[in-house]
């Protein structure tokens, strides 16, 4: 009898682990899916996954965030919403101080908010970022993942959670990387304030000790961006450049801090024609215009703008718009932007 009991646990035992081990090899295969853009075949296999170990907060919590990924690619946009909300929703339950999941719960509140501008989705999402930093404190990761998230939607908060908001993306500026940098841009996208940059800059600047002040007849270091720095969405919000190719209609900002003394800067920029068309590039300083050329080169060129020089070194948004985006099955108009530099023409 004892031997029949032990026997039968065993086999409970072993077509348990079997099923936790197939589980992971879906969840695994769900991911590569997710990569290769093979959207059909990923959900396929999350939810199989899900099916074999539904007590895993973890394969419930990339779900949800994979569906809040592809949303934005979906006319069915808030269904998917839904269920992503409720994906994580079940991975909290099942382990509520993981403070991953409640970053994400804010994400897809934000989601919303971005779609209705409903003020409910908006205090959601601040409620669900402050149970995640207050899960987890000391949290680099947590800091970092609230701070991306609120960047860029600082302006309808009020002045309790901005300056909450604030507080996170200020800590976050303070690590070494430089890909953080790029919460300047979401900053300046959300409330057009260079005075606040300004001030970002500084908390960044101090922490690293790299304040650089510029004077009379000090060199220019000219290098402000490379190629790689240049990546955004489309003004469609479905499609994103990077590494400065610009291959939909839309506007890239990066943050640059431009010497004193720098009365122009120059962007390199190529394109391709369609229907003897070239493409259309606009730049811009801290919002304003600063010129505009049609790029008729195939490879890269120069584009000198002349700006108004300062004495010290300043914190600057630089913006370049792709505006007439077109083609055909055999042509395709599109802007490539490479590195940007600093000159001084009376040197």
């Amino acid at each position: 009898m004892v031997k029949i009991f032990l026997l039968s646990a065993a086999a409970i035992l072993i077509t348990f682990l079997i099923k936790l081990l197939a589980a992971d090899i879906f969840f695994i295969q769900a991911q590569k899916y997710e990569k290769k853009y093979l959207f059909e075949k990923a959900i396929n296999h999350y939810q199989k996954a899900i099916d074999l170990a539904p007590l895993s907060s973890e394969y419930l919590g990339s779900y949800g965030k994979f569906l809040t990924r592809i949303s934005k690619y979906n006319k069915d946009k808030f269904s998917i919403l839904n269920k992503a909300e409720k994906l994580c929703k079940d991975a909290i339950q099942k382990n509520p101080m993981d403070s991953k999941f409640w970053i994400l719960l804010g994400k897809i509140q934000l989601e919303q908010f971005s779609e209705t501008s409903g003020p409910v989705f908006l205090k959601l999402a601040i409620k669900y970022f402050k149970q995640a930093f207050k899960n987890d404190p000391n949290g680099e990761i947590t800091t970092e993942g609230i701070a991306y998230n609120l960047a860029e939607f600082l302006l309808p908060l009020n002045k309790p959670d901005f300056d909450w908001a604030l507080n996170k993306i200020k800590k976050t500026l303070q690590v070494d990387y430089p890909e953080v940098e790029y919460l300047y841009v979401s900053v300046w996208k959300s409330t057009k304030n260079i005075s606040l940059l300004k001030e970002l800059a500084e908390t960044r600047w101090k922490k690293q000790k790299k304040i650089k002040k510029s004077q009379e007849n000090a060199p220019i270091d000219p290098s402000l961006l490379s190629k790689k720095q240049w990546y955004e969405k489309s003004f469609e919000g479905k499609n994103f450049y990077s590494d400065g190719n610009m291959y939909w209609n839309g506007t890239a900002h990066q943050f640059v801090e431009i010497p004193g003394q720098a009365n122009a800067i120059t962007i390199q920029a190529k394109g391709s024609s369609a229907y003897g068309i070239w493409p259309y590039m606009v730049v811009s300083l801290n919002g304003k215009e600063i010129g505009a050329d049609f790029i008729q080169n195939v490879e890269f060129k120069n584009y000198a703008y002349p700006i108004a020089a300062d004495k010290e070194t300043t914190t600057k948004i630089i913006s370049v718009t792709f505006t007439n985006d077109g083609g055909n099955k055999i042509e395709d108009r599109n802007l490539y932007v490479g590195e940007v530099t600093a000159l001084s023409t009376s040197q």
